[in-house]
């Protein structure tokens, strides 16, 4: 017999008392079942005298009387007023509206320690016994408008555009009623210096990555193995020659200084050809903090910015590391803007929906990078150059790398946080001090402040993280370093672009002759190589040097002779009478401290 059939003959105070609905079990049938045996008995109904407007008031005033459903609580928690869980398990308001075809609640709180900011536990069952319950994290504002709450059915749940109001009306009532019952946590969406705390390693707050990078909570949260396992092949590489290794293995821990040091962000970049180790390298400096998987904890800069600063700042204190520069390189291979926009350590201010401005991100870590090639170039500006120390990698750094690879991957999680765990009062006064008297002599060998500061966190957390533990001496001291720092003329980018001039006259000496078709200039004055300004614009634009900066810098240094008022005089070569700059030949040939001289061969023939 199909259950939608009415076989019963009612009178019409059955209809009155409710006694139709309470034989036909209206309560606990599903929304699909209610509306075909309603048709029938508002049929029924309307044979006996009850009109449409009537029944339907009886059926609502049935509805609202009291609970529909036996199951008055879903979970432990209460079922708000007005809304109840079917046997079949749809959640329903008492006017017959499905908000949900399956049993979801509210299951927990989180109230983010930095922001204030509330996300909930969204819980859910397929099946009406509850057995099989799946959880999701999402900001309270995804379910407070039926626009956003739609999303929630890439999580699996039940909800379209039809039921979207009534499922947000129901989570709300669900909440206001059960909300000194809803476990509240304390969360924080990212790793790394809370006060004193370090997540997420601090008690009592709970690491919620949202859905940006959810494998560095599992990578990092989960160790392996034993630190004993993981110092013991540490040991190993430290004993070695090669500096690569130990210097990845030192700014992995420097990350955790740089603000309790009140530094800035800074890049430790490691290339040369491929397979001589650098990965391998990085993959020590990652198993300090999490799993050192390419893809885990370890990253490629095949990414976005927006990507690259989530990364960043989901991370904070750990170290960024960064696998295959070369999948970034484009046509100009200039990745200054990325190092600058990075060592800021905050992101962009961006707009919202709201067309307010979002929070901006920020971080306190060191990035550490590899690649076939640096990471800066010889016409890289200034600021780039002084906020990244980079090591070439020109032989094998390891003799067994495999063996190197297979303990670590085993062996990971520990030594980071044994290492922020010792970082109490008194031993970050003697890092400070320890680092201040580091910064202080590379200073006084010409070494530039970022790069100095850069240099002496490293150094510093080299000596430290050796003591606390492995118990043995540094591997490396600042002295060591200092081939891989930038002096002052090392970043002048002034400097580097007369020495660029230089080389570039040297290249195209040939054409400076009236006589050629592609003439750039002559050289036959006696005081001046004139250059034509056009050609010099050119090729500076070709190569990202500013070439307004370069004759202003020429013109500072006397270095011109120019038409009273201009940084140019005109020329006459051949026929025409170009613009040139007209460089003094003594500039050229001195050999000031700050500049490379032209080559032999070149200044014989001026």
């Amino acid at each position: 017999m199909n259950n939608n059939e009415i076989t019963t003959t009612f009178s019409l105070s059955d209809f009155a008392d409710g006694t139709v609905f309470d034989e036909l079990g209206l309560r606990d049938r599903t929304v699909s079942e209610r509306e075909v045996l309603l048709v029938q008995l508002k049929r029924e109904a309307k044979e006996l005298g009850l009109g449409a407007k009537a029944f339907n008031a009886i059926v609502s005033d049935y509805l609202r009387g009291e609970a529909v459903s036996s199951v008055g609580s879903i979970a432990g928690f209460n079922m708000p007023t007005r809304w109840v869980l079917t046997s079949t398990g749809e959640i329903q308001k008492t006017t017959m509206e499905l908000a949900c075809s399956h049993p979801i609640y509210i299951s927990k709180r989180f109230i983010d320690c930095l922001t204030g900011e509330i996300k909930l536990e969204i819980t859910y069952s397929r099946d009406s016994e509850l057995e099989r319950l799946q959880s999701f994290i999402v900001p309270k504002s995804r379910i407070t408008s039926s626009q956003s709450i739609v999303a929630l059915a890439n999580k699996g749940v039940s909800v379209s555009s039809t039921n979207a109001a009534l499922l947000v009306n129901y989570l709300q009532d669900f909440e206001d009623t059960n909300y000194d019952q809803i476990v509240e946590i304390k969360s924080i969406n990212r790793f790394g210096w809370i006060g004193k705390d370090f997540s997420p390693y601090v008690d009592g707050i709970e690491f919620d990555a949202d859905d940006n990078y959810p494998e560095l909570e599992q990578c990092v949260t989960r160790p392996s193995g034993t630190i004993e396992d993981w110092k013991e092949v540490v040991k190993t590489v430290r004993k070695s020659n090669k500096i690569a290794p130990k210097v990845a293995l030192a700014a992995s821990f420097a990350s955790v200084l740089i603000e309790p040091l009140d530094a800035l962000p800074f890049f430790v970049h490691f290339w040369g050809a491929s397979g001589g180790g650098k990965t391998v390298s990085l993959m020590l400096a990652a198993s300090v903090w999490g799993k050192p998987d390419v893809g885990s904890y370890i990253k490629t800069f095949n990414s976005t910015k927006v990507a690259q600063e989530i990364l960043a700042s989901t991370l904070y204190s750990m170290p960024v590391i960064c696998d295959e520069l070369q999948i970034k390189a484009g046509a100009s291979d200039n990745f200054d803007s990325l190092i600058y926009e990075l060592c800021e350590g905050s992101g962009k201010s961006r707009s919202n929906k709201q067309l307010g401005i979002q929070a901006s991100r920020n971080w306190r870590n060191c990035f550490i990078s590899s690649g076939e090639q640096p990471i800066t170039g010889e016409l890289s500006g200034g600021g780039a150059k002084n906020r990244v120390f980079e090591i070439e990698c020109q032989d094998d750094l390891f003799s067994d790398p495999m063996k190197i690879v297979e303990a670590v991957k085993s062996n990971y999680g520990h030594a980071g946080r044994e290492f922020v765990e010792a970082l109490d009062s008194k031993t970050r006064k003697k890092i400070k001090t320890a680092q201040q008297s580091v910064f202080a002599e590379y200073s006084e060998k010409g070494f530039t402040d970022k790069q100095a500061l850069a240099a002496s966190i490293v150094v510093v957390a080299e000596a430290f993280y050796s003591t606390i533990i492995l118990n043995e001496p540094p591997s490396f001291n600042a002295e060591d370093l200092e081939p891989y720092i930038a002096t002052h003329d090392d970043v002048s980018q002034d400097l580097r672009a007369v020495e660029w001039l230089n080389d570039w006259i040297a290249e195209n000496w040939n054409k400076f002759d009236e006589n050629v078709t592609d003439v750039y200039g002559v050289a036959d004055s006696a005081d001046t190589i004139d250059i034509i300004a056009s050609k010099l614009r050119a090729d500076c634009q070709k190569v990202g040097i500013n070439y307004k900066r370069l004759v202003s810098y020429l013109d500072k240094r006397n270095a011109l002779v120019t038409n009273p008022g201009r940084k140019d005089k005109v020329v006459r070569i051949g026929a025409s009478r170009p613009r040139c700059i007209s460089v003094k030949k003594d500039f050229i040939w001195a050999r000031e401290k700050e500049l490379s001289p032209m080559s032999p061969s070149v200044t014989k023939n001026i």
